[in-house]
């Protein structure tokens, strides 16, 4: 499965990432999206709160939550899977 970013929504302090799903083998019901921040390696997974349809997802995120503390980095790149 390949995903696209299609929108991203401000909603209540929190951003809302639309994904659009490409190649979708199985259901969505219980599907996670996993953040792995680059050079730490730190991670996080965050639920799909709502499916759209079969191929559009939404994820909500609190962008602050992305930021930590860390003596030798200052910016930090998150890749999604």
């Amino acid at each position: 499965m390949r995903a696209i970013l299609s929108g991203v929504h401000q909603k209540k302090g929190l951003q809302v990432l639309e994904f659009e799903l490409l190649d979708v083998a199985s259901s969505l019901e219980h599907a996670y999206m996993l953040f792995v921040e680059k050079n730490s390696l730190a991670s996080m997974m965050k639920p799909i709160t709502k499916v759209l349809n079969h191929n559009i997802v939404r994820v909500k995120i609190d962008a602050q939550e992305f930021h930590f503390e860390s003596a030798d980095q200052t910016e930090f790149e998150w890749q999604i899977f």
